[in-house]
This record gives C-alpha cells, structure tokens and sequence, in this order.
C-alpha cells in the first residue's frame, strides 16, 4: 500500500529540508563496516544544497555571540562538501573514513559522544550511554543486529534527531488532514528539546571541530589527489555539522552550551588523554569546541 501523500504547509517544508539535512549528515558520519553498502545516495543529494537554504535561512540574524561553542552560524555554512561526499564512489568513502577514524576508536576524533564526556568513571559513562539508548527505546526503536553500534555513535544521535524531524514530519500532515491531534506534536517536540539538550549540544560541535582538524591533518599524508579530495569534502562536513548544532538546537528553544569539551578515549592505546582544555596535550581539542572564539 502507498503510503499518503505529504501536506507540506510551510511548516511541513521547513521539517522536510530540516529531515533531509540531518538523514545525509546521519549517512556521511556512518561507519561503513557497520552493514553492507547502500546501493545509492542514501538521500536525494540534488535536493541538498535548497534544503539547508531552507533550514538556515530563519537564523541569518543569528550573531556568533548568541551561538554556542564551537558552534558556526547556519547562514555562513555551506553545504557543497557533503554534495560531493555522496558523489564520491563506495571504495573512496571507505578509504578516507578509515583514514581520518581507523580501526579502532579515533584519538584525534573519536564519533562517540562518551568520549567527550568529562568523567572517566566507566559507571557514569555507562549510565549516560543508558541515557541515550532510553530515548530510541521510548520510540520504540531498537539497535539493527546486522549493523552493530554503540548507541553514542554521532550517526545514531543525529540519526535520531532526523527520526524526530520524520515525525514531526507525519504529524503534521495528519494535523493538515485533521487526522490527530497536537498531543503527539507536543511529544515529539517535548523530546527533540530534551535530547538536543542532552546529547547534541554539549559534544557534537566540538566532534566537528575535531573531525575537521584530522580530515585536513591526514590530507599531507597522502599522495592520492582524488582521496585528498575527499578528506576536503569530508573535513567540510565537520565544519557543517557545528552550523546544523546551531540551527537544531535554536528550533528546539534549548540555549546555547558554554561547556570546554574535549575527546579523552578510554581504550588503553589512549592513556595520557585529559579531556580538558588545562594542558598543551588538548589545546588543540580546546579550539575545537571555541570556534576560535
């Protein structure tokens, strides 16, 4: 059976850019070895470059003062990289994400938002963990055994964010229709708040910045002009991926987080890490969550 057409209000439009913007970004921060590989572009990239017109455009007053750290204004992003990611051939993405993650969790910029968390103790980050898988469990959504993952990948936290987006996305339309009521709206939107709050906010802007420095970093290790290329454009989706922080978190109402983060990996290969911005070792991890600021 055909699922019902859209009743895209502008509304319904805004939370369909905003939707497609956070599934490309989900599928450009995606380990590949998690699952097999996807036949196509996972969204459709030529709708790309309107839909993030469509998501910055209401922020384009938005000054840096009122953004926050490491986060860039939406206006000012653009969104070319994450086009060509998905331009690029299997093989070529699979290279440069092996480049700039490895093969076990990355030191420069590791995508688990427990890494960026400021307390070592294995119970607390545990618990934090918790806190993330509850919010895909209160939706009903559990972890795929075909594609492993922990639960603090920053492809699932932004993944759940686009799975909010969707049915905000449905909800709307059925509420066009007078099909419902607001009280699923009010849900979603309840939940969008607190988990940008959460586990959005606080880490990913810092992730960017990170993934940012190492794509560009490992571009001077390599000879290959193409796989250069591609550590450009994928450097670039770290530089939008501070701008989209900024956008989801002002639609959510949530303010702005002040707090200096950065990755201290806790597998052994990472000992020495501190996590602040107090020594040389993580000045670098500290710019990254300043925006140069």
């Amino acid at each position: 059976m055909a699922a019902p057409a859209l009743v895209l209000s502008e509304t319904s439009t805004d939370l369909f850019a905003r939707q497609l913007v956070s599934a490309a970004m989900t599928a450009a921060l995606r380990d590949p070895w998690t699952g097999a590989r996807e036949p196509s572009p996972p969204v459709p990239i030529e709708l790309l470059a309107d839909a993030w017109d469509i998501l910055a455009a209401p922020h384009a007053g938005a000054t840096r003062a009122a953004l926050g750290l490491g986060e860039s204004p939406p206006i000012e992003a653009d969104p070319a990289p994450l086009v060509r990611w998905f331009e690029r051939t299997a093989d070529v993405r699979e290279r440069v994400h092996a480049l700039v993650f490895g093969l076990v969790i990355s030191k420069d910029c590791p995508p688990y938002e427990t890494e960026f968390y400021p307390s070592r103790e294995a119970a607390s980050r545990a618990q934090h963990m918790a806190d993330v898988a509850g919010f895909y469990h209160a939706f009903g959504l559990e972890p795929d055994a075909r594609t492993p993952e922990r639960p603090d990948h920053a492809s699932l936290i932004i993944g759940f964010v686009s799975f909010l987006l969707h049915k905000r996305l449905l909800i709307e339309s059925a509420l066009a229709r007078q099909a419902t009521d607001a009280e699923h709206e009010a849900i979603a939107r309840t939940a969008m708040a607190a988990f940008i709050k959460d586990h959005v906010a606080w880490w990913l802007p810092a992730f960017g910045r990170c993934l940012e420095l190492r794509a560009e970093r490992v571009v001077a290790e390599v000879d290959s002009p193409q796989i250069c290329s591609a550590l450009r454009d994928i450097a670039g989706v770290g530089r939008l991926l501070r701008a989209w922080v900024a956008a989801e978190r002002i639609n959510a109402g949530v303010e702005p987080s002040c707090r200096i983060v950065g990755s201290s990996p806790t597998s052994p290969d990472h000992e020495g890490e501190c996590g602040t911005s107090d020594c040389a070792g993580c000045a670098e991890g500290g710019d990254s969550t300043s925006n140069g600021r």
